[in-house]
């Protein structure tokens, strides 16, 4: 059910930043050089809707609580009290997981599915881990009812359009995006110059400040981070199904 709810949202989340970007939420201006008397040219881009962030916020906290969930109800499977505080087993290190897995709490049929799935961060010492538990765990427990988002417009410089006397010497620029000012820096035109470029602006609605996901998709993340959760949530349902047909 959770795991349903996180790809409604993650849908819904869609939806509606594309409706945001199809109002063309952008504004183009111009900064004179006093000096040189060159313009840059930029764009500014809008706040994305507020929804957005309740969205992205639902979604991580959802396939975080399906985790648990899952790893409670492989548990209450195959054993005929679990503890009632039982998690999904993220760990500091494969140590630390083998602790957790050792305290009584977690069926010993599921041992090899957890460290299999690797739920800790990969690190010095030790081979193997995966980042993306740790991250969906942290950004879900920070990010209890909204997420810092941002809408990130970028040039697609092979579709810009534009004979040589309408570039007028305007020098485009690959990367100038600056996330402080919401500002996307498109080229540089000399003074006097009379630029008409044809550009097309690919945006995206990005992570602002939110662990190691920052600047990136909020989509994209979302999406990956389901199929992270449906994949574990798969593994452990074959556990139990494979430790329930083994027993007399």
């Amino acid at each position: 059910m959770l795991l349903s709810w996180a790809r409604e949202d993650a849908e819904d989340f869609d939806s509606i930043a594309q409706a945001f970007f199809d109002t063309q939420p952008y504004e183009a201006f111009g900064e004179v050089d006093p000096d040189t008397g060159e313009v840059t040219q930029k764009i500014r881009i809008l706040d994305p809707p507020s929804e957005l962030r309740k969205l992205a916020a639902h979604v991580l906290s959802d396939l975080k609580h399906a985790l648990d969930q899952a790893a409670f109800a492989a548990s209450a499977a195959l054993l005929s009290r679990p503890p009632d505080t039982l998690y999904f087993p993220v760990a500091s290190h494969p140590n630390d997981l083998n602790a957790k897995l050792q305290n009584g709490a977690y069926p010993v049929e599921l041992h090899a599915t957890f460290k299999a799935l690797e739920p800790y961060p990969t690190g010095n010492g030790y081979s193997g881990g995966s980042d993306d538990f740790c991250a969906l765990s942290k950004m879900a427990n920070t990010s209890k009812h909204v997420v810092a988002v941002s809408a990130v417009p970028r040039i697609n410089l092979a579709g810009a359009r534009a004979t040589a006397s309408e570039m007028a010497g305007m020098r485009l620029i690959v990367d100038g995006w600056d996330a402080a000012k919401k500002e996307l820096t498109v080229g540089i035109s000399p003074k006097g110059a009379n630029t008409k470029v044809n550009l097309q602006i690919a945006s995206f609605v990005a992570f602002d400040e939110v662990g190691p996901f920052e600047g990136e998709s909020v989509g994209s993340v979302l999406e990956y981070f389901i199929g992270c959760v449906q994949r574990s949530i798969d593994a452990l349902e074959a556990a139990v199904a494979a430790a329930l047909a083994a027993r007399p």
